[in-house]
């Protein structure tokens, strides 16, 4: 067999790996390693970097996390070395989305952003769309639903731009989810039937399966139960069919919600653990710290509040690892009911705090002003037109990041040069306050901690400590 009969060979070995009528992805392995070998002996660097590309997606789709990541750690050097940009680009959107799938979600930014600071170097419009959706999804992900938001309305306008019925449906399942998080599940509903409409269309079942868990999640929300376990049990009898085993692991985190909301506690409890198995042998850290955290809530109806707290600390942990302030907020909200129910309201006082602090800054306050007003510029604006608009706000909220972080050093550079206090203080006899050498009053507490190393330690005493949680969860 002559060198350009190998190079068809393999290449049709490759065209056949990817054969969508191959419903179970373990049967495109075969067909995606011998095409592998075949390059590897031929020395025919781009067809090799193009069949190990493949077969990385073909392992990823088939769970074979283990031979992925080994054939990652082996050829990752000499794909980013000897590759074509669009090459490059195509190990990058896999790398993103093996990252998005442990909820590693900063890690996916880094992988992305080497590719899409030059898009026009790709060549394939599509990929670049595929690329902007994993960074919207990976923005989502960490609670910046502006900035993700940008990204999925720019992705949609290429999606049109192609025609491509598949991207729609997959930026649209995209868009109900940031809805879903902030609340607004009329909005995510609409978007999430759109999305079946779509796969419906285009015969993909995974982003069909996909759309009704989200459904499944927004009727939770709306507190349908029969509905969302409906939801659930289509999206489960899909993803068995094409043996998608995240899809599987959100149905069954899905009907142990609702076990659990419908108090059938031994049923969600089968379903928790069949998850975490599930969630554990993928590595999926936003899902285990999910599941942890619902465990949590049995053990706290149980009574069980030292096994709560075990739990909850390391789904927090995890959840702070990843960045996800959703998850966050959940479990700060889980932190005051154990708190309040042990009586321990300096820490209840504390959950509460932060959790008004992730609700104001992610679910209240900017950030949903920034989506409304993207989406009704999405709407007014043409199909074809760029949205030069769009990446000016994404530079727009990178300063204001940098601003941020350098006003956070500069008051911690500020709390390392604080004065000695000495002398005599001129003190009001009646509210306490210390008049400075200017002749104002400040409170004793703030004028001691400016002038001198001291520092202040409160507590609450039982009457003040009811009042102030009183307080806070009337803010709520």
């Amino acid at each position: 067999m002559g060198i350009s009969d190998e190079r068809a060979l393999i290449q049709g070995l490759i065209d056949q790996s990817r054969d969508p009528a191959l419903v179970d992805p373990a049967q495109a392995i075969a067909p995606a390693e011998e095409a592998f070998s075949r390059a590897v002996v031929l020395e025919d660097e781009p067809l090799l970097i193009d069949a190990i590309l493949n077969l990385l997606n073909r392992l990823n789709r088939a769970n074979r996390n283990d031979a992925r990541d080994r054939l990652v750690a082996e050829w990752r050097g000499k794909i980013t070395l000897y590759g074509t940009p669009h090459q490059c680009a195509i190990l990058a959107n896999l790398l993103s989305i093996i990252h998005l799938q442990r909820g590693e979600y900063g890690d996916a930014l880094a992988e992305l952003r080497p590719a899409l600071v030059n898009p026009e170097a790709i060549d394939d419009s599509r990929l670049v769309t595929m690329m902007q959706i994993n960074a919207g999804s990976s923005y989502s992900g960490l609670g910046i639903y502006d900035t993700a938001m940008s990204w999925f309305h720019k992705a949609l306008k290429t999606a049109e731009i192609l025609d491509d019925n598949s991207l729609r449906s997959y930026i649209h399942n995209n868009l109900g989810i940031i809805h879903r998080k902030l609340a607004d599940q009329e909005r995510a509903a609409h978007e999430f039937h759109q999305v079946v409409e779509l796969a419906e269309k285009t015969n993909d079942l995974q982003t069909l399966a996909s759309a009704y868990t989200n459904l499944s999640t927004v009727s939770f929300k709306r507190s349908e139960w029969d509905k969302s376990m409906a939801y659930s049990r289509k999206s489960l009898e899909i993803n068995e069919r094409i043996r998608n085993q995240y899809g599987v692991l959100a149905c069954l985190t899905n009907m142990g919600m609702v076990f659990k909301e419908l108090e059938e506690y031994d049923l969600a409890i089968e379903r928790f653990e069949e998850a975490l198995n599930i969630a554990t042998s993928l590595d999926a850290k936003f899902q285990i710290a999910n599941l942890l955290m619902n465990v949590a809530h049995l053990h706290f109806r149980f009574g069980n509040l030292n096994q709560a707290k075990d739990l909850l600390d390391k789904a927090m942990e995890i959840a702070e690892k990843i960045g996800a302030m959703d998850l966050q907020n959940d479990l700060y909200m889980a932190y005051t009911d154990l708190y309040e129910k042990t009586e321990d309201y300096p820490r209840a006082i504390e959950a509460y705090k932060h959790l008004l602090e992730i609700r104001s800054e992610v679910f209240q306050g900017k950030q949903r002003d920034i989506i409304e007003e993207l989406h009704i510029r999405y709407q007014v604006e043409s199909k074809e037109q760029e949205t030069e608009a769009y990446r000016l706000k994404n530079q727009e909220l990178e300063h204001e990041i940098q601003v941020r972080i350098a006003i956070e050093k500069e008051l911690n550079d500020a709390l390392g040069r604080i004065k000695v206090l000495t002398g005599l203080l001129p003190v009001c006899a009646e509210c306490k306050k210390v008049r400075d050498e200017g002749g104002e009053w400040h409170q004793m507490e703030q004028y001691i901690s400016k002038h001198s190393d001291a520092q202040f330690s409160h507590g609450y005493c039982p009457t003040c400590a009811a009042k102030a949680l009183s307080d806070l969860k009337r803010d709520l």
